[in-house]
């Protein structure tokens, strides 16, 4: 026997959260909608999900980033369709710039209802543009779409918004009324592995002391870092160059972590001077932006330092065209 629509929806928003669970997201933020009802109800069912509600999409996306920032992990933001959709810009933006993985499900109209002035209703593929990693519109729930379409989709998002450089993915999925129904999954799902699993890729090391071995005098500057694990490998890079360490305040050391003697405490008041800077051979940048104007414009006037650049990303990071490894 066929299913009725709102059962359709039902089934297929409940196998898009169990495979966002098996790939290991288990956060799910969303805020009050309509056409979004089938994802929110099957998160709130599934065991393996923590909600969080929010009032408005703007703070959600935020939520979501702040959640990213500290965790590692991405969440998934569910929304109603329309302008809900694009009050997301904002935190899109930011995890695009700081490289922190996300993972956006925007409910949205059928496709007979789009370009007709529907209520609530706007173009949604594509509306981020270039600020995420990959997207993908996905059509209206049916028994004629294998389910091994809809898997490999899910976990192919969360691959692209973990993988360097991490980011923001969107998912566009489209639900035709009625919205809600019974849904005909088990309340608590078997566990398993994804449909499609990514091996992580590797880097092969370079020969770092024929790079710093022959500096003198060199600077540590301390960038914005991802997480605990990359602030430790900061901290031990220090102790064994036993350079000054200039940590910014996106580096999360600000507060402990730099060996003893070493970190330069309210380097902006002393930059002006140009007491670090005048006399460098080697700087060596650890992590992202920096967020010191004052620090940039020092760093860029060493027109003579070796300018080195650690980052887990492939993608310039270099304002001042000065960095040469």
């Amino acid at each position: 026997m066929s299913r009725t629509t709102s059962e359709l929806n039902a089934w297929w928003a409940g196998r898009v959260v169990d495979e966002l669970v098996r790939t290991g997201v288990n956060v799910v933020c969303t805020a009050s909608g309509s056409r979004c009802s089938p994802l929110t109800v099957a998160a709130a069912r599934h065991p393996g999900i923590t909600m969080v509600r929010h009032v408005d999409e703007r703070g959600l996306g935020y939520l979501a980033v702040g959640y990213a920032r500290a965790t590692g992990n991405a969440a998934a933001v569910v929304t109603t369709s329309g302008t809900a959709v694009a009050n997301l810009l904002p935190a899109i933006c930011e995890a695009d710039a700081s490289r922190l993985p996300l993972l956006v499900l925007s409910a949205d109209r059928p496709p007979e209802l789009r370009r007709t002035q529907a209520n609530q209703t706007l173009h949604q593929p594509g509306i981020f543009g270039e600020r995420v990693r990959w997207s993908d519109d996905l059509p209206c729930p049916s028994d004629e779409l294998p389910m091994a379409y809809l898997r490999g989709t899910i976990d192919h998002a969360v691959y692209r918004a973990r993988r360097a450089p991490a980011g923001p993915v969107h998912l566009n999925l489209m639900f035709r009324e009625p919205l809600s129904g019974a849904a005909d999954y088990p309340a608590d799902p078997p566990p398993g592995a994804p449909h499609t699993t990514y091996a992580a890729a590797g880097h092969a090391p370079v020969d770092a002391t024929a790079l710093l071995g022959p500096l003198q005098r060199g600077l540590l500057v301390v960038g914005e870092l991802a997480h605990d694990g990359e602030r430790a490998a900061a901290c031990s890079i220090a102790k064994a160059l036993g350079w000054p360490v200039l940590a910014d305040v996106a580096s999360g050391l600000r507060f402990g972590g730099v060996p003893e003697g070493l970190e330069v405490s309210h380097y902006d008041l002393i930059l002006p001077r140009e007491a670090l800077t005048s006399r460098l051979d080697g700087i060596l940048h650890l992590g992202g932006r920096i967020v010191s104007k004052r620090l940039a414009g020092a760093l860029a006037a060493c027109g003579s330092a070796v300018r080195i650049l650690v980052a887990n990303h492939p993608d310039r990071h270099d304002p001042a065209h000065a960095v040469q490894h």
